[in-house]
């Protein structure tokens, strides 16, 4: 899970409230690029100042999401044309919970050309001065 600011909200996909104030953090929604006006009236983490907390593809999940899946499937519900893991995310989440883990570091996104080159020169610049080394 990652720290974001509202303003880039709708840069992200999942999102989760917390419940707790550790590492390992009850997962109490997951919302997939909420609206700013949703996300802020219920998506809000006590604790985390002008931020929420983002899922950001590291999962590890019971194979009960497979079934999941397929309910979504067979139902046809999908979301902008798509079936979404996060829809069977939170109906996993419903049936049996979920816990998340906030992890601190450094989150790079590749979803998109221009956020992959970001990720790239990230890298770059961190590998620069080893480079520079040896």
């Amino acid at each position: 899970m990652d720290i974001f600011v509202p303003g880039r909200i709708c840069l992200f996909g999942e999102h989760s409230d917390w419940a707790g104030g550790g590492a390992m953090l009850a997962v109490t929604e997951f919302a997939e690029k909420p609206a700013l006006d949703y996300a802020e009236a219920k998506l809000r983490v006590e604790g985390v100042s002008d931020g929420f907390l983002c899922l950001f593809g590291l999962y590890a999940l019971k194979a009960t999401v497979f079934d999941h899946l397929q309910h979504l499937y067979d139902h046809n519900l999908r979301r902008g044309g798509e079936f979404q893991l996060t829809d069977a995310l939170e109906l996993m989440r419903r049936e049996e919970g979920c816990l998340g883990l906030l992890v601190k570091g450094r989150r790079f996104d590749a979803g998109r050309p221009e956020q992959y080159l970001r990720t790239l020169n990230a890298f770059a610049e961190e590998a620069a001065p080893q480079r520079e080394k040896s």
